[in-house]
């Protein structure tokens, strides 16, 4: 099944397996509710997220959200998100260069 964001929210299909983000939501709560569609009633699922470089302004909100899930932010997310929150503070470099000293996203995701 391909769709939209609209899918996201109030739509139960059962034995969805996985969800690959093709775009990273710019709002934390829509991420959830993509990610959400799978690992229903019990069930495990799967997420994957396509980051790139151009998302890196979304890292502190997909990095909170899987904080408070409880699922491990892969090193590259964590070292972005603080990056990013310390550029946001004035007090660090651009949000790109965590991304690029990481290598940039890897399998890890």
């Amino acid at each position: 099944m391909v769709c939209t964001g609209l899918a996201a929210r109030g739509v139960d299909i059962p034995d969805v397996a996985r969800v690959v983000n093709f775009d990273v939501p710019a709002d934390p709560d829509d991420y959830l509710h993509r990610i959400g569609r799978t690992g229903r009633a019990g069930k495990t699922g799967e997420a994957v997220t396509l980051f790139t470089r151009a998302d890196a302004a979304a890292a502190p909100g997909v990095a909170g959200v899987l904080r408070k899930s409880g699922t491990p932010v892969p090193d590259w997310l964590s070292k972005l998100d603080a990056e990013c929150r310390d550029a946001a503070a004035g007090a660090g470099p651009s949000p790109l260069s965590a991304l690029a000293a990481s290598g940039g996203a890897s399998a890890e995701r």
